[in-house]
């Protein structure tokens, strides 16, 4: 917060001047940033999101035993933060990672809805201990259909490990326009997905447009843990 000094040409200052606002607070003036608005589209999603929330607070304390909550705060001790394999990417990171150590009700949150993202509409209240995650898809390509087509396609080779009612989730982002995404879900042994279209700041899907995507994938066991995400892949796209 900056303190202003005035003088005999400039003696009361108040209000908003651009994006500094300034007042006077028991005979000191200041001035502050004006503070930039938060964006809340409410889209379908974050409604989604919240209500999964909820629901995740209610079964917390009031179906989980206090033994299973106990086991759920160990399992998140247990996993800590993010893995270095989930580090090293860097900037163009599309999958998120844990950037540091989660509650128990975090991990329940977490594992329940990395079941969710693959269709399993069921609630876990166990922790899965002692489960190995997954590794990584590997061998990953891209390719794009160009105009009138318009298409983005991702291919990868499975993990072995990965078992028969696994899946592969792909991501993208577009740094232009979309946040970074879930845009489709395959079963083991398919190792190929197409798309045209992502959902921007509105939630709301539109057709690709020109610019730098990021794509990535990751494995998915129906319990709810996930293998760290695959090497990135960047590609420059034109659409007409």
């Amino acid at each position: 917060m900056g303190r202003i000094i005035l003088g005999p040409l400039l003696n009361d200052i108040r209000n908003r001047v651009g994006t500094s606002i300034f007042s006077i607070y028991r005979g000191i003036h200041y001035t502050r940033t004006q503070p930039v608005p938060i964006a809340n589209p409410n889209t379908a999603d974050q409604i989604i999101y919240r209500n999964r929330l909820r629901d995740a607070v209610l079964k917390w304390f009031g179906t989980l035993t206090k033994d299973q909550r106990s086991g759920w705060d160990e399992y998140a001790q247990s996993i800590g933060s993010a893995s270095d394999s989930e580090r090293t990417q860097g900037e163009g990171q599309v999958i998120h990672f844990n950037r540091k150590a989660m509650t128990g009700f975090g991990a329940y949150v977490m594992i329940n809805q990395i079941r969710r993202s693959i269709g399993v509409v069921n609630w876990t209240n166990t922790a899965p201990f002692y489960i190995r995650p997954p590794q990584e898809p590997s061998r990953i390509e891209s390719y794009f259909y160009p105009p009138p087509t318009n298409r983005l396609k991702l291919s990868w080779t499975d993990p072995p490990d990965l078992p028969a009612d696994g899946k592969i989730r792909v991501w993208c982002r577009s740094w232009a326009w979309a946040h970074a995404q879930i845009v489709g879900v395959v079963a083991k042994g398919v190792q190929t997905y197409e798309w045209d279209t992502m959902k921007g700041a509105s939630g709301v899907s539109q057709p690709l447009k020109s610019g730098m995507y990021h794509m990535q994938c990751d494995a998915v066991t129906f319990v709810g843990v996930k293998s760290a995400g695959s090497v990135i892949i960047r590609r420059v796209i034109s659409v007409t």
